[in-house]
C-alpha cells in the first residue's frame, strides 16, 4: 500500500526537485558547450582532448575518495561535498571570464570545471538517501526527470544564444547559476529534531564496507561498471568533440544544443517510469537487460550514421 507524503516529505521534496532543476542547468552552461568554447579561445583540438581526458581520469580517482571519505567521516555528508563541488564550478568559470586572454588559466579552470561535473552526480543522488535516514521520503524519480527536462531546455535555448552572441557569456553565467545552486544546498537541511544522531551515524559509517571490500564482495558490479566504463569512454569521445561533428556537416552551435536536448530528453520516460516499474516489482535484471537493448542499439546507430 502506497505511504501517503506528510507535509514535510512535500516540502522537501519539492526544494529537492528545485535543486536538480538548477544543477542540470548549471552543469549544461558550466560543461555542456565547454569543449567548443575551448576550441573557440583558439585551443587546438588535440589539446582540448588532453585537457577532457586528464579531467575524466582525474573525476575517476576523485569520486571514489570523496564517496569514502563521506561514509568514513561524521562531519562530511554529500550536501557539504556538493556545496564544495558547486562553489568550484562557480570560481573556476568566474577565472575564466575574468582571465580570457590566459590559455594556461583557461586550461586549468576548464578541467577543474569538467572533472567537477563528472563528480557531482552521485552525491547530488546521495542526498535524498541522507533525508530518507532521517525519515523524510522524496520522489527521485520525479526530480530527476524535471532534471533532465531543465537540462535539455537550457542546451537548446544556448545553444542560440551562443550562435547569436559567443562563448564568454556562458562563463559568467554558470558563476552566477551557481549562487542560486549554493544557496538550495546550503538551505537543504533536515530540521533538528529530525536529524540523525551522531552514534547512529558512527555505528551506520562504522559498518559501511570501504571500497575495496565492496569491490570484492560484488563480482558482479565490477563487470558491470567495466561495461559502463567502456560505454562511457566512446561517449565522451563523441560529446568533447561533437561540435567539430556539427560545424563538418555544416552545421552551427544551434545544432549542437538541438542535438543535446533530444539527447537529454530521451531520459525523461526512463526517469518517470522507474519508480512505477519498482512498485511493480520488476527485478534490478529485468531493468538490466531492458537498458542493455539500448547499450547495443547505439554503437550500431552510430556505425549506420558513419556509413550514411
Amino acid at each position: 500500500m502506497k505511504e501517503t507524503p506528510t507535509s514535510i516529505d512535500i516540502r522537501f521534496g519539492r526544494h529537492y526537485t528545485v535543486l536538480q532543476s538548477t544543477f542540470w542547468p548549471l552543469s549544461a552552461i558550466a560543461s555542456g558547450f565547454l569543449a567548443a568554447s575551448m576550441t573557440n579561445a583558439g585551443i587546438s583540438s588535440s589539446m582540448t582532448g588532453m585537457t577532457i581526458c586528464l579531467s575524466l581520469v582525474a573525476a575517476t580517482l576523485l569520486q571514489p575518495c570523496l564517496s569514502s571519505l563521506v561514509d568514513r567521516s561524521e562531519k562530511v555528508s554529500s550536501r557539504l561535498v556538493m556545496l564544495g563541488i558547486t562553489g568550484v564550478i562557480g570560481l573556476m568559470n568566474l577565472f575564466m571570464w575574468l582571465f580570457p586572454d590566459s590559455t594556461l588559466l583557461f586550461l586549468l579552470c576548464a578541467g577543474v570545471v569538467s572533472t567537477s561535473v563528472n563528480c557531482a552526480e552521485p552525491f547530488l543522488s546521495s542526498m535524498r538517501i541522507d533525508m530518507a535516514r532521517c525519515g523524510i521520503s522524496i520522489d527521485f524519480s520525479r526530480a530527476r526527470s524535471l532534471g533532465s527536462i531543465s537540462y535539455a531546455t537550457t542546451v537548446l535555448i544556448l545553444g542560440r544564444l551562443i550562435q547569436q552572441f559567443d562563448y564568454s557569456f556562458t562563463r559568467w553565467l554558470a558563476a552566477l547559476f551557481s549562487i542560486f545552486v549554493l544557496y538550495g544546498l546550503w538551505s537543504f537541511r533536515a530540521p533538528r529534531d529530525m536529524e540523525v544522531s551522531d552514534s547512529a551515524v558512527r555505528l551506520e559509517k562504522a559498518h559501511a564496507l570501504s571500497t575495496g571490500e565492496f569491490l570484492k564482495n560484488h563480482g558482479f558490479f565490477v563487470i558491470l561498471m567495466c561495461g559502463v566504463a567502456l560505454f562511457s569512454g566512446g561517449q565522451s569521445i563523441v560529446g568533447t568533440f561533437l561540435h567539430l561533428v556539427i560545424e563538418e556537416v555544416g552545421g552551427t552551435s544551434a545544432t549542437q544544443g538541438l542535438a543535446m536536448f533530444l539527447a537529454s530528453g530521451s531520459e525523461m520516460p526512463a526517469m518517470f517510469l522507474f519508480l512505477f516499474l519498482r512498485r511493480k516489482k520488476m527485478s534490478g535484471s529485468t531493468l538490466f537487460r531492458i537498458a542493455s537493448i539500448f547499450y547495443i542499439t547505439k554503437p550500431l546507430a552510430m556505425l549506420l550514421a558513419l556509413a550514411l
